[in-house]
């Protein structure tokens, strides 16, 4: 909100938008008339569970394809049937953005010790996502993305320090072989090398650092870049 308040005004006023906003549907189906209510909301960010969820498409499965329901106290008030009733919420996304932030929901609240905890646990996640099964449309072409950064989290529930892994996927970047590194560069320089962005500090780093170290530990993922791939002629 603060970089559009930012923008406003300037010839990059829509840029946040066009790059990083789209459109979810909440649904709500009462289970006795079957009637559907819906609202629609924009969104620049999703989230995905991770406790108790190996990948990310599960995490996202957990989200956006279970239905949440309202019973008992929590029932839902019916317009048609005009009463409280059981009733099914589900969330769907309408429209995906150009480029696709995924917030890791690494934190957690322990009701029994009454403190918020991190949760360390190895959470996997994919170069390549394909978010039809969370849109509306699931017979439509989605979108498939690849995956670009890499925000990691470096410390405990209650303090900790931000760094980022990003890909060049423009090739710009100065890049020499990181400490650890193969050697073979051929191939995976035209796939694009990733950089440590911390604070002042910017280096080469390795797919593996950039990738699969952070998927656990205290050093882990938080938030997840991905840039949608070009649409295919048809």
């Amino acid at each position: 909100d603060a970089l559009e308040r930012s923008l406003v005004r300037t010839s990059a006023e829509k840029m946040v938008g066009d790059l990083f906003r789209g459109k979810q549907v909440d649904k709500v189906e009462c289970l006795e008339c079957h009637t559907v209510s819906e609202s629609v909301g924009s969104y620049t960010c999703v989230f995905s569970h991770v406790k108790g969820f190996r990948d990310l498409q599960e995490g996202l499965r957990g989200v956006y394809l279970q239905k949440e329901r309202f019973e008992g106290d929590n029932a839902y008030a019916c317009a048609t049937c005009k009463k409280k009733t059981k009733a099914d919420l589900s969330h769907k996304l309408r429209e995906v953005p150009r480029v696709l932030l995924v917030a890791l929901q690494r934190f957690d609240f322990d009701t029994t010790t009454l403190t918020r905890t991190k949760i360390t646990s190895r959470f996997q996640y994919p170069a390549s996502l394909q978010m039809r099964p969370f849109m509306e449309d699931e017979r439509g072409p989605g979108q498939e993305y690849d995956l670009a950064g890499v925000i990691v989290h470096q410390g405990s529930a209650h303090e900790g320090h931000y760094h980022a892994y990003l890909k060049d996927v423009l090739g710009e970047g100065f890049w020499t072989e990181p400490p650890g590194s193969s050697g073979s560069s051929s191939s995976s320089r035209e796939e694009g090398q990733w950089f440590d962005f911390d604070d002042s500090s910017i280096r080469p780093v390795t797919a593996w650092e950039a990738l699969d170290k952070p998927m656990e530990g205290k050093a882990s993922a938080y938030m997840l870049v991905y840039r949608a791939k070009p649409s295919l002629p048809t």
